[in-house]
Parts: structure tokens; C-alpha cells; sequence
């Protein structure tokens, strides 16, 4: 399986096959960080990006907007 999805944390940038992955690393590692989930729309096949906001307890946030909870569950990736 291909890695088609990327966190990026400035030159860091991690690769994965799925959202849960994304999610699991997200509340494990990157703790206290704002960062960056770059994927290819499959409608456009174009690169996009959501930025997010991980605080001290692993919870996940959109960095702008209403700021709100990500839920990964309604998350469309792709």
C-alpha cells in the first residue's frame, strides 16, 4: 500500500497509508504541536492541506477556523 497521506512538522515530514494511522500519531507524537495532514484529493488529484493543533492531553484541533475538535471519523481525507 502506497503512504498517501503526510504529517508535516516544518522539514519533518512522516508518511502514512490511513487516517487512523494519522490520528494514532497525532495524539502520540505530536503532543503540545501545530502541524500540517497533506493529502491528494481524489476528486482533483490535487494536494491539500489541514492544519491541526495537538495539545498536552493528545486531544486534536483545527488550528483556524472555529478551532473545533477533529473528528476523524467524519474526516474526509482524500
Amino acid at each position: 500500500m502506497t503512504k498517501e497521506f503526510k504529517i508535516q512538522n516544518f522539514s519533518d515530514v512522516q508518511s502514512f497509508s490511513s487516517v487512523n494511522e494519522i490520528e494514532n500519531a497525532l495524539r502520540s507524537k505530536y503532543r503540545g504541536m501545530h502541524v500540517s495532514i497533506i493529502y491528494a484529493s481524489k476528486l482533483t488529484g490535487l494536494r491539500c492541506s489541514i492544519f491541526v493543533s495537538v495539545n498536552s492531553d493528545g486531544v486534536v484541533f483545527y488550528t483556524y477556523g472555529d478551532e473545533a475538535e477533529v473528528n476523524f471519523n467524519k474526516l474526509n481525507l482524500g
